[in-house]
């Protein structure tokens, strides 16, 4: 048996999946402008990414991204940047337009082909990549749904991608969604990042749904994350608010 995941439940995934270490700040109760000082700091002190043509905006703690970034994966490495280390933004809105670039379709299908096929995680899977105008489709069956954000986030760091497409399937057990829905509400249940009560759970067709409030925005990375990992498990949607 195997599921589909589209796109739409993919990409609010592709700012989620990679860890961050290093600074943290505590901006709760603090001003727009004292978010938007502190986030562009953290921005430009983080060497992975060239964070001087990105601007930000905040108003009443909602951060709005904008500007220009030379990959897909620059895009969404901003915006996991500022959501897990700042606390206090209450949401963030990404509209930061990846430059394009003058590579030739064929050369991002030949880089993106083998980006895959050397990481140990991806190497036996059965992914195939397809180019038209910058915008990467990747098709096959993988193991798990992490094997799927990881390949969205190798795709999305080739400069020149404008976007990921994915209409990968994943070969999983078969498992009732009510099983899932009970593994997810003891998960959430012991959880120390969130309040269980205050969270609602549904599943459908192994796609978990989440609604509710959290704490902190960054508390969703982590929730998604493990989620992601449970057996059964083909996506997770989270519409999670923060609190206050």
């Amino acid at each position: 048996m195997y599921k589909e995941i589209g796109w739409g439940e993919l990409l609010v995934f592709c700012g989620l999946f990679m860890g961050l270490t290093g600074f943290s700040g505590d901006l709760q109760g603090s001003t727009d402008l004292q978010i938007e000082t502190v986030s562009l700091e953290r921005l430009r002190a983080d060497t992975r990414l060239d964070a001087k043509r990105i601007t930000i905006k905040s108003e009443q703690h909602r951060v709005t991204l904008g500007g220009a970034a030379a990959t897909l994966e620059d895009k969404y490495l901003a915006e996991r940047i500022v959501g897990s280390t700042i606390t206090g933004i209450k949401s963030i809105n990404n509209v930061i337009q990846v430059v394009p670039t003058s590579k030739q379709d064929r050369e991002i299908e030949v880089e993106a082909q083998t980006v895959i096929k050397t990481d140990t995680e991806l190497k036996d899977t059965s992914i195939k990549v397809e180019v038209n105008k910058g915008i990467v489709r990747l098709t096959g069956e993988v193991r798990s749904y992490s094997q799927i954000l990881k390949s969205i986030d190798l795709v999305a760091s080739i400069k020149g991608v404008q976007n990921v497409v994915s209409g990968l399937k994943i070969s999983v057990q078969q498992i009732s969604d009510e099983t899932i829905n009970l593994e997810v509400a003891t998960y959430l249940e012991w959880s120390p990042l969130v309040d269980a009560k205050l969270i609602h759970v549904s599943v459908q067709n192994g796609v978990v749904h989440l609604t509710g409030k959290v704490n902190q925005l960054m508390h969703v990375n982590t929730v998604v994350n493990d989620i992601s990992d449970l057996l059964g498990v083909v996506g997770v949607v989270p519409t999670l608010e923060v609190q206050g």
